[in-house]
């Protein structure tokens, strides 16, 4: 699909990797062992397609889990991200990474392990949970405008 996406970028103490990938159904955010492409958090950010009405493994599309209405803010599809908009920001240890779209934070793993936390979401699952503002200042140290 044409408004696929795949972008990395590794921190130069951690040696970890974060990872926004868009297989042009759901885009998600993901942060990895270091010097490893073994993902251990990962983060749901938005669905490209509109949110069925309950989790399911489309096993021939191969690509992540689509978040279902019951766990998303909006069930409207997101538009295609601009590659050029997303920034990555990182924890001081590097083991915090957050992605930024313009100015919003769309998602953040604050922690590497378990799931993160998304701009999207509404209600926590094994997709991530809402956003969390004070945690987001406390680990990257600014406050979300």
């Amino acid at each position: 699909m044409e408004d696929e996406l795949f972008l990395s970028e590794q921190h130069p103490d951690s040696r970890r990797w974060g990872i926004v990938e868009d297989d042009g159904a759901s885009v998600w955010l993901y942060l990895t062992e270091p010097d490893s492409t073994k993902l251990v958090a990962h983060c749901w950010l938005c669905n490209r397609v509109p949110a069925p009405a309950q989790i399911t493994l489309d096993r021939e599309r191969g690509g992540a889990p689509i978040a279902p209405i019951s766990h998303v803010i909006s069930g409207e599809p997101s538009p295609a991200l601009a590659a050029e908009r997303i920034r990555f920001i990182w924890g001081n240890d590097g083991q915090a990474v957050a992605v930024l779209y313009g100015e919003e934070v769309l998602g953040f793993i604050a922690q590497p392990e378990g799931p993160g936390y998304s701009r999207n979401l509404k209600v926590s699952s094994r997709f991530g949970a809402p956003v969390d503002d004070a945690l987001f200042s406390a680990v990257f140290g600014f406050h979300q405008k």
